[in-house]
């Protein structure tokens, strides 16, 4: 990684790490959870409605509710700050060493990894694992490719101490980059939180409490695959940019299978200021 680039990383979690310290705990997310079953299945699905509703545009990718508590949950120290940063510039070398041969992510530049890849998987962080402080949770990331968002969340999830519980799942076919995969946390000492499965979707038995996806199928290829991976109160969220044509996509998808799946969407603002959306699915399946 050149100087400037590292630099650029700087500043990106600089920025991060602001908006962490600026935002205030979600509703309490935590503490709702405690109150309808402590941690596990019980305490995610019970806290589902409690803030949904409430979900602002908010910079960052910080919801409303993430404001005005008695504190943040997602607030980190210098040290966990820096343990971060160490992992997403090893996580960046990992990408520009392969690159070239693997064909990992369409970037011209390095700035352009790190703002269009690495600072677009971590904004909306604080919305995906709002339902997750302080839970055991199993995280899945489908159609891994380069890691992401997975690998970003997972490194964040790391160094969050009320996020201890988050154990992720990289979902991947590829072997090529389902190796690419394995070395990056093995890297990253990321072994003991992250694991690689190598299998297509239609092949993944197990099911998750949080699923992402970026830049993967559209979802009516995917319904089927999903509602086995899912169950009552599982989250999933599809990052989207302005100019997707959502309303079409969560349309086939009822079409397809209808009242499988709970739909909503998330604004939020990406790093460079652009508006962003998650498209969240809560499974309703028992």
């Amino acid at each position: 990684m050149q100087k400037s680039t590292e630099t650029l990383l700087e500043k990106f979690l600089s920025d991060f790490f602001l908006r962490l310290s600026d935002d205030e705990s979600a509703c309490d997310a935590s503490d709702s959870h405690r109150k309808n079953g402590g941690s596990g299945r019980s305490g995610l699905s019970a806290g589902l409605d409690d803030c949904k509703s409430d979900l602002r545009s908010a910079e960052g990718g910080f919801p409303e509710t993430l404001k005005g508590g008695s504190g943040n949950p997602f607030r980190i120290g210098s040290a966990s700050e820096s343990a971060l940063f160490e992992m997403l510039r090893v996580f960046v070398n990992q990408i520009l060493f392969f690159n070239p041969a693997y064909k990992l992510v369409s970037v011209k530049t390095e700035e352009e990894l790190i703002e269009r890849h690495i600072a677009d998987s971590l904004a909306p962080a604080a919305l995906i694992f709002r339902y997750a402080l302080g839970n055991e949770i199993k995280f899945a990331d489908l159609g891994s490719g380069a890691g992401l968002p997975g690998i970003p969340l997972s490194s964040f999830a790391s160094v969050v101490p009320a996020l201890q519980g988050v154990r992720c799942t990289l979902v991947e076919r590829m072997g090529r980059r389902a190796g690419f995969l394995r070395n990056s946390i093995v890297q990253m000492k990321l072994i003991d939180r992250v694991q690689v499965v190598e299998k297509d979707l239609s092949d993944v038995s197990e099911t998750f409490d949080i699923i992402t996806f970026r830049a993967f199928r559209r979802l009516k290829d995917v319904a089927e695959g999903l509602k086995k991976i899912t169950r009552r109160g599982s989250e999933v969220y599809v990052y989207k940019r302005t100019g997707e044509d959502i309303r079409t996509e969560i349309d086939e998808l009822n079409a397809e299978m209808p009242g499988v799946f709970k739909t909503s969407v998330l604004p939020y603002k990406t790093f460079t200021g652009d508006e962003a959306f998650l498209l969240n699915l809560t499974g309703l399946q028992d």
